[in-house]
């Protein structure tokens, strides 16, 4: 134990228990000497005798003394024993400790350089201790696109006033890479002055490699998902061309007029899976684009009938694609009664379209200033309400309307979803 680790053990208290103590052996000591010399004095006349008797007691005084002394020396050497014991335990527990651990754990002084490494720290390095020690950490990390040398010194820089620090590591090995976690915490002084650092290594190649495979499953039953959307898109076209077809044969007729009614529904599913196709992330459609296009392809469909849509804000909102179907569906099937029943006499169609967002739910508007609607023939089970509410409930969502008899029509659809922003196109016909 070096002496200023010693003296750093002894503070005002032992200080001043250490002066009681001298303090007491100088009283002692003087009043012996005062108190024996007087009453030698008295006792012992003759000379000769006083002297024999003042080496006699002073050889008693120093047999006591240092009797005295050795006891109390005893005493602090098997204290001083039992700190040094205690502090070798404590060493041996925590070398043990350091030593054993699976984790890498090095020790770095100031300037970031290694100090001491232990063995799981070598084995992840696949390097010896004498290879580590005296090198900047940063002189093992490999090159990697998604780590940054520069942000990395830069943390180990303000690591004395941040204290600790974490993140990801690239550990340059003999013929490869590994990636850690890694750990840091500053090591400061009784004054808080920055010395060095440990730093805590965990192996995270496995989570990594995890990682990146799941990826590139999802990647591939992306790939999978975009294939079977553009197949159910040809199909849906090419039962489409024959509705088409059939419906050319069939003229003005009544038949005719259902059969468009259908061309409309699987334009509308046909529709969400080419979205699907071209959507950059799945599994979510942009729900303002399939509203829109929908309306685009429903004008298309009904070019005989004098339609004209008007837009108002259509907020920029993804929903989950199985939603899509019953969506697109429902919309469809409030456009239809739009033009069936608000317009039944072919008269001029004025259809106003919105898509907002109120908190996390968002709504669909389809407005039009027709007849309005009878709400007990709104009730009936083969209605295109009661479709409605059916795919509604598909798309975890409601509906409801607003109007009567000579008011036009207002249909809600509400479902929870999220968004971001807002833009309002150009009223289009």
């Amino acid at each position: 134990m070096s002496q200023e680790s010693w003296l750093g053990r002894f503070g005002a208290a032992e200080l001043r228990s250490a002066c009681k103590l001298a303090a007491v052996y100088f009283v002692v000591g003087a009043t012996w000497i005062l108190l024996s010399d007087r009453l030698l004095g008295i006792l012992v006349s003759d000379a000769h005798e006083y002297a024999r008797f003042q080496t006699w007691k002073g050889w008693f005084y120093v047999a006591v003394t240092s009797i005295l002394f050795g006891a109390v020396a005893f005493r602090e050497l098997e204290r001083l024993a039992g700190i040094q014991e205690r502090e070798g335990e404590r060493n041996r527990r925590y070398r043990m400790v350091f030593e054993t651990a699976i984790e890498g754990i090095l020790t770095l002084d100031a300037d970031h350089r290694i100090m001491y490494a232990n063995p799981a720290a070598c084995i992840l390095s696949g390097r010896e201790l004498p290879d580590l020690v005296g090198h900047r950490l940063s002189e093992f990390a490999a090159p990697e696109d998604a780590f940054s040398p520069a942000c990395f010194e830069a943390e180990l820089a303000g690591l004395a006033e941040q204290r600790s620090f974490r993140g990801e590591f690239p550990l340059a090995r003999p013929g490869g890479r590994l990636w850690c976690e890694i750990a840091m915490n500053a090591l400061v002084d009784e004054k808080g002055a920055f010395f060095g650092s440990h730093a805590l290594l965990l192996d995270i190649q496995g989570r990594r490699d995890h990682e990146a495979s799941l990826a590139d499953s999802l990647k591939e039953k992306e790939i999978l998902l975009r294939e079977l959307s553009h197949r159910v898109k040809n199909n849906l076209q090419l039962v489409e061309s024959f509705i088409s077809l059939r419906t050319e044969d069939l003229g003005d007729s009544r038949a005719s007029a259902y059969l468009v009614q259908f061309l409309s529904r699987i334009r509308a599913m046909a529709l969400v899976h080419e979205r699907l196709v071209v959507t950059p992330e799945l599994p979510v459609i942009d729900l303002d684009g399939l509203v829109i296009d929908l309306a685009m392809e429903f004008v298309s469909l009904y070019n005989e009938r004098d339609i004209h849509l008007s837009f108002g804000t259509i907020a920029p909102i993804s929903i989950d694609a199985d939603k899509a179907v019953p969506v697109a569906l429902a919309v469809n099937e409030a456009m239809l009664n739009a033009i069936l029943h608000a317009y039944p006499e072919g008269d001029r169609a004025d259809i106003f379209i919105e898509v907002k967002m109120d908190g996390d739910t968002a709504s669909v508007v389809v407005a039009d200033q027709g007849r309005g609607f009878e709400p007990a023939l709104a009730r009936r089970p083969s209605s295109g309400i009661a479709i409605m509410e059916g795919l509604a409930a598909q798309a975890k969502g409601s509906i409801r309307f607003e109007g009567g008899p000579g008011q036009g029509t207002k249909f809600y659809l509400t479902m929870p979803v999220f968004a971001a922003g807002a833009k309002t196109p150009p009223a289009k016909s």
